[in-house]
């Protein structure tokens, strides 16, 4: 992310510090704020049907989470965890703002859907590897 889009971007929210270990998400809970990491990674995992977890991705700093967009764009709860690895800074952008952003601004559009695009791929590299 450059650095005009992230001071963009930064205006627009808070910033927000969490410690290591701490729970962002969890399955079931709504998506609350759109989130760009500034500092420090956050740990994505999805349980699976057999018990086991498995890291989907890690956040970093210039990044946001696809999970927590999906939540946002589709108003449906998480299905996975989100975990702070170390301590992590980031931007938040509540719900009610995230939305109204979205429909109305084309460079937060872009922002949002250039990140989901990445992730997406990545998502989809990882899930070739697996099989």
């Amino acid at each position: 992310m450059s650095a005009d889009s992230l001071r963009d971007y930064a205006a627009q929210g808070d910033r927000i510090k969490v410690l290591d270990g701490t729970c962002l998400f969890q399955p079931g809970d709504e998506g609350r704020a759109f989130l760009i990491v500034v500092s420090g990674v956050v740990r994505v995992e999805q349980p699976n049907s057999a018990g086991r977890t498995i890291v989907l991705y890690r956040v970093r700093a210039g990044d946001s989470c696809v999970l927590t967009t999906t939540c946002l764009l589709s108003a449906r709860p998480y299905s996975g965890y989100g975990y702070a690895e170390g301590a992590v800074t980031a931007v938040a952008i509540d719900a009610d703002r995230f939305r109204r952003l979205q429909a109305q601004e084309a460079w937060f559009q872009e922002l949002v859907f250039s990140r989901f695009r990445k992730r997406v791929g990545e998502l989809t590299d990882e899930i070739d590897d697996l099989i």
